[in-house]
């Protein structure tokens, strides 16, 4: 039957995100004061699709994007410069 050979060259599926039910995690901007909370509602959307966020760059990214200013903006952009660069030397 065609369905092994199927199987074996079938390309693995990306997981997909689930549609969340939680807010969005507030934005960012390095007050340590918020940090707490902030990580509080990153790490709920973790563990509601643990599937998705089971590799690590997604949760990287995730967290990243909430990073839209001040001093977490910045070092956002500073990482993902050094990523840029780190990757365009491989």
């Amino acid at each position: 039957s065609e369905t092994p050979d199927r199987e074996k060259g079938a390309e693995k599926r990306e997981p997909r995100r689930t549609r969340s039910a939680l807010d969005n995690p507030p934005t960012f901007n390095g007050d340590q004061t918020k940090f707490k909370d902030f990580m509080e509602h990153v790490s709920l959307h973790f563990e509601e699709d643990p599937t998705y966020f089971g590799d690590e760059k997604r949760k990287i990214t995730f967290v990243l994007s909430y990073m839209k200013e001040g001093t977490a903006a910045n070092f956002r952009s500073e990482w993902l410069e050094e990523k840029m660069a780190v990757t365009s030397i491989k």
